[in-house]
C-alpha cells in the first residue's frame, strides 16, 4: 500500500490508510498510522533540510515547562519524593505509586482483586490532614 507512493503527499497518505479500508482504523491501526506519519513529516524534512516545526506553521512556544517523575512504594515515601522536588525548585510534578516494577495508578488498578485492596493515593494525602 505504501510501496511506490510519494512521501511527499502525506495527507494522501494519511487519508488513503485511515479512510482507504472497509473497517475504520482503532487503536493499533491508528497507532501504526500514527509512526507512519511522523516518518513521513521526518523524510520530508530531511528532504528540505527543515526542521520538521518549520513544516508545521514554525515554532510556536520559546520556552516549556518541565516536570520530573516522582514515585514511591506508599504514599508517605511519594510525598516526601514530592516535597524534595519542590525544594529543587521543580514547580509541578508528575507522581505514581512504584509496585516494584512499573508506577501503578491505585485509582484504577490492573487486577480486579486488587481494585478493592489499594486506596486511592489522592484520597489517602487528602484526607490525611
Amino acid at each position: 500500500m505504501l510501496i511506490g507512493q510519494d512521501p511527499g503527499r502525506i495527507e494522501h497518505i494519511w487519508q488513503m490508510l485511515s479512510r482507504g479500508g472497509f473497517f475504520p482504523a482503532q487503536r493499533i491501526l491508528t497507532s501504526a498510522i500514527s509512526a507512519i506519519d511522523i516518518a513521513l513529516w521526518d523524510i520530508k524534512g530531511k528532504a528540505l533540510n527543515v526542521p520538521i516545526y518549520e513544516l508545521l506553521g514554525g515554532r510556536v512556544r520559546d520556552k516549556v515547562v518541565c516536570y520530573p517523575h516522582n514515585g514511591g512504594h506508599d504514599v508517605p515515601s511519594l510525598v516526601e519524593s514530592c516535597l524534595k522536588a519542590k525544594e529543587e525548585g521543580w514547580k509541578f510534578v508528575r507522581w505514581g505509586l512504584y509496585d516494584g516494577h512499573v508506577f501503578s495508578n491505585p485509582a484504577r488498578p490492573s487486577s480486579p482483586q486488587s481494585r478493592n485492596s489499594r486506596p486511592c493515593a489522592r484520597q489517602s494525602a487528602m484526607t490525611s490532614n
